[in-house]
């Protein structure tokens, strides 16, 4: 309910709860096989290869399908679930069907650890540890199906149905936190890094190109003088006009 009974003052919680809690919404977000908006029937549902599984699947700690009497005796407190990929029933908005990878939970409200084994590998033939309450065990090796899983006491494990990483990013808590790690490492460098001057624009600013060295005269040669002109030719005199009449 939304009131103070259950609100959560997240001014005074600790850093590795916001960080859990962020993970696992990043979780939910991403898979829609926990975004269902429809109820889980039980009934067996159409996938690629292999026999046809339910769409929930109730599992003892022997791996087994739970019977109306299991969930009578002591164990019924330490149960697993399986939740079917292909069983969600649902289309996106382009009409598309929706499906998913499958999951395994494994609760155990006892307060000892307890073994699970995992279901057969017709459900899947090997599993990763995404989310594990009790602190450990997540983004370890995969784990083979009929395997045997050790669930800590008052802890929930989830686990993925194994692929190509590169094919189904990581969203395990511990991905999360080594991701928010590297990006707080990365902005840090950037801040700490020295600055490096920028490559000047102007022209003016530029290295001079080196003079050429003046030209050396020998003593023997003359030095040219720019200056100095040619003196002009000098004018011939003009040759005496004669008179008429023979007059002097």
């Amino acid at each position: 309910q939304d009131s103070e009974l259950t609100w959560i003052n997240w001014d005074s919680v600790d850093q590795p709860l916001v960080e859990f809690t962020a993970a696992v919404s990043a979780l939910r977000a991403k898979h829609p096989t926990f975004r269902r908006s429809r109820f889980f029937d039980g009934r067996p549902v159409l996938r690629g290869e292999g026999e046809r599984l339910p769409d929930i699947v109730w599992l003892d700690v022997d791996g087994t399908t739970m019977t109306p009497s299991d969930w009578d005796s002591g164990f019924g407190r330490s149960v697993g679930v399986f939740l079917n990929g292909d069983g969600i029933r649902g289309r996106d908005n382009q009409g598309r069907r929706i499906t998913d990878v499958n999951f395994l939970l494994y609760f155990n409200a006892h307060d000892d650890e307890v073994g699970f084994k995992l279901p057969s590998d017709e459900y899947a033939p090997a599993w990763d540890i995404i989310i594990d309450t009790a602190g450990g065990g997540a983004d370890t090796e995969p784990v083979n199906a009929e395997a045997v899983l050790g669930v800590g006491a008052k802890s929930l494990v989830v686990l993925r149905a194994h692929s190509v990483p590169d094919t189904d990013p990581d969203h395990s808590v511990a991905a999360s936190l080594a991701a928010l790690s590297q990006t707080a490492t990365t902005e840090t460098a950037s801040l700490t890094a020295p600055a490096t001057p920028a490559p000047s624009t102007n022209p003016l600013q530029a290295v001079p190109e080196e003079a050429p060295e003046p030209k050396k005269h020998h003593a023997s040669e003359p030095k040219a003088d720019p200056e100095t002109k040619p003196a002009a030719a000098p004018k011939k005199p003009r040759k005496p006009r004669a008179h008429k009449n023979g007059g002097s």
